[in-house]
């Protein structure tokens, strides 16, 4: 590379690596928006295309006929089409773009918008199928195996049909020390006590502090007259928007569980906090380490 590139050492090799490394991160990153704006289509055209120049400049011999540098300018069509790049596989993607592009010598030459939405729409329910896409909503397509059903609520007045799976055994719960038998320890009733009386304006003394602890949440969200589905799972690292702040906030997801309180099962999830450190200069990218235990949010 440093003789085929012209590089005057081999540090310059590893910065120009570096570079496409980087610059791929930001076109994957753009790539897997859940929105995208009118002008972010051109954003990402560009991005593309300086992605494809550098991953051939630096690895000709890998990369060069590869079909996914030959799909990748078709992204952004898709994402005009679709309205994101989310769960378009390459497959799909190619498969999309070889049948609109033979079917339109069988169109009726009268109405061609018509004709290509119809086979549009039998795309999108194959492509759905086969990305294994869930719908929490339909109860015969999601397996019911270790559901929680009951009447969960939270204090979040957006948030409905909530619905836990997974229960934790007791070798699960000692493991992670969120419990005394069923009970919450010390720490973690207090952090309850405090939820309850800031959420729910209930400064009463709590006197039950069984909780049953799961691996997974399922539930659904009302945004803007839309009803969006969410599971979160143990482990999951998630972005938040916390009250107040204007700049995304990252948490590891330690546990989730239940806690019934006058007569209501609440739903609750345990954080540990990313906290922003820096940024670093290489790779143009914030660093973030863990906050300490005893930092450990509930929410």
């Amino acid at each position: 590379m440093k003789e085929r590139m012209n590089l005057q050492s081999h540090h310059h090799v590893i910065n120009k690596i570096i570079k496409c490394w980087v610059q791929f991160l930001l076109t994957t990153r753009m790539v897997f928006l859940k929105t995208l704006m009118k002008d972010d289509y051109k954003t990402l055209q560009k991005m593309l295309e300086l992605e494809c120049k550098m991953l051939l400049e630096v690895f000709p011999e890998q990369f060069s006929g590869l079909p996914n540098l030959h799909i990748s300018w078709h992204i952004v069509v898709h994402v005009k089409t679709y309205g994101t790049a989310l769960n378009t596989s390459v497959s799909i993607k190619e498969m999309v773009h070889r049948i609109h592009k033979g079917i339109v010598s069988h169109t009726n030459k009268k109405n061609v918008k018509f004709d290509l939405i119809k086979r549009d729409n039998t795309l999108q329910t194959l492509r759905y199928l086969l990305n294994r896409d869930q719908d929490i909503r339909f109860e015969y397509i999601i397996g019911q195996d270790n559901i929680e059903r009951a009447n969960i609520i939270t204090c979040i007045p957006e948030i409905m049909d909530i619905n836990v799976r997974l229960k934790w055994n007791k070798y699960q719960r000692n493991q992670e020390n969120f419990t005394i038998g069923k009970h919450l320890n010390g720490y973690l009733s207090n952090e309850l006590a405090n939820t309850y009386a800031e959420y729910y304006n209930d400064k009463g003394a709590m006197i039950n502090s069984k909780a049953e602890f799961y691996n997974n949440i399922l539930y659904v969200v009302k945004e803007d007259n839309c009803f969006v589905d969410v599971q979160l799972n143990v482990e999951d690292i998630i972005d938040v928007f916390e009250e107040g702040e204007t700049e995304e906030s990252y948490a590891i997801i330690n546990g989730i569980f239940t806690h019934e309180c006058s007569r209501k099962l609440h739903a609750f999830v345990i954080f540990d906090w990313f906290e922003k450190i820096g940024e670093n200069s290489m790779l143009k990218c914030p660093k973030y380490r863990l906050q300490a235990p005893e930092e450990t949010q509930t929410q």
